[in-house]
């Protein structure tokens, strides 16, 4: 089915006919979701199209250049981080579900995505334990008993320790955006 022909200046008269009464962040807001829906960006500094530069800058819920090459060497898109994470006032909300067979896996999961939700909002990979104590507790796979022996033998996808804190290891970051992908798959 042919898709119907519209003017240019009537899909932008609507479009600021509906975004008018929106605060200008508002407005952005709605913009970068709606591209990262139709999988397309926007380049901040020239306004004109790139698919490379999902979400491109450094504003509140806005991914970085580190970031933006972490998901270009994984084939990760905008959309699929939009079905995995709420990304809003320099926070990103894992918002799908525990990963993983068993509870041991999904804490170890859960710790992989508290860390991907740290690097996602500044573009580092540490992210504490208390992040990560509160992700198990959210996903319903935070078993108080033996919470510390899931994480004993945790491999070479995250360093550090629950005092010090995490960070996600290269590894780590290849293996978040597998359960990204997975999860994408899943909830889109």
């Amino acid at each position: 089915m042919a898709k119907k022909q519209m003017k240019l200046t009537d899909v932008v008269t609507k479009i600021v006919d509906t975004l008018e009464p929106l605060s200008s962040d508002d407005r952005k807001k709605v913009l970068r979701s709606a591209l990262a829906l139709l999988d397309e960006a926007v380049s901040a500094s020239t306004g004109g199209s790139d698919a490379e530069d999902d979400w491109g800058g450094s504003g509140p819920g806005e991914l970085g250049l580190r970031v933006k090459s972490w998901m270009k060497q994984n084939q990760l898109t905008s959309a699929q981080i939009a079905e995995t994470f709420h990304l809003e006032d320099d926070a990103a909300q894992f918002i799908g579900e525990a990963q993983g067979k068993s509870a041991k896996e999904q804490t170890f999961n859960a710790y992989i995505l508290a860390g991907l939700a740290a690097f996602l909002v500044s573009g580092e990979t540490k992210f504490t334990e208390k992040d990560a104590v509160e992700l198990c507790k959210k996903l319903g796979c935070h078993n108080t008993a033996n919470h510390a022996a899931y994480l004993k033998n945790h491999g070479n996808e995250f360093t550090g320790t629950k005092a010090k804190g995490w960070t996600l290891t290269t590894p780590g970051l290849r293996r978040a955006a597998e359960l990204v992908k997975t999860i994408a798959k899943t909830e889109g």
